[in-house]
């Protein structure tokens, strides 16, 4: 079910930002920003490192944004950030890659 509903964002705009970091602590930390955010998180998927999340503010609570993870090497992973409504990718994708970035650094 997990692939079925993830196929259309995954196919959906996306922005990308590669984090010097191994997949599992990648995919733990953007949990937190998530939970810090205050996002309603359906769809979590630690063994395909997916993520889909909605109830971002200043848009539809409906609206969902997918989070793909790419382990690169076992030190670097890849984040993808994708979303139907190309605006509320712009906006959320720019503040999460800030906060994951804050989220790794800070141990």
């Amino acid at each position: 079910m997990l692939g079925l509903y993830t196929i259309s964002l995954e196919n959906a705009a996306s922005q990308s930002k590669i984090f010097n970091y191994p997949s599992d602590k990648v995919y733990e930390s953007l949990l937190n920003v998530l939970k810090r955010m205050g996002v309603y998180v359906p769809i979590r998927n630690r063994r395909s490192l997916k993520i889909v999340a909605m109830g971002f503010s200043r848009a539809n609570d409906t609206t969902e944004v997918g989070m793909f993870l790419k382990a690169l090497d076992a030190q670097k992973t890849q984040v993808y950030i994708a979303s139907k409504n190309p605006n509320l990718l712009e906006r959320v994708s720019s503040q999460i890659f800030l906060e994951l970035e804050k989220d790794l650094s800070s141990g």
